[in-house]
């Protein structure tokens, strides 16, 4: 079993959230809901990477800091820095809707970023 303070559990349980994604795109799930594990494997992923590379665990959810903190202890991964803030622009109507809902289109962009960041990260 994994300890959290290890890479390997966070890149493990970003695997869950990849799965959820894909299951709830399958049968055509509310676009918050995917979006919603869009952000939790990428958030997972960059906790992992940021205990791959020496930094301390973070008890944060914004992609776009904890993208800083990675940056800070390598920063190989600098090409997805737009990728990263664009699936992040949706984490304050994920956290607290106070508007419309997300809707397809809003899926479809986050779609593009999370597949970048996949194809970055995995």
């Amino acid at each position: 079993m994994f300890s959290d303070t290890t890479p390997e559990y966070w890149f493990e349980i970003s695997k869950h959230d990849q799965d959820a994604v894909s299951q709830l795109l399958n049968i055509g799930s509310h676009p918050d809901i995917i979006i919603y594990h869009m952000h939790q494997a990428i958030e997972k992923q960059l906790k992992g990477f940021i205990l791959q590379n020496g930094g301390k665990l973070q008890f944060i959810h914004d992609l776009e800091k904890l993208f800083q903190i990675l940056m800070d202890h390598n920063n190989s991964f600098l090409q997805a820095k737009d990728a990263v803030i664009g699936l992040h622009s949706y984490f304050s109507d994920l956290r607290y809707p106070v508007s419309d809902f997300l809707n397809q289109s809003d899926l479809l962009d986050a779609s593009s970023y999370y597949q970048l960041l996949l194809d970055e990260f995995c």
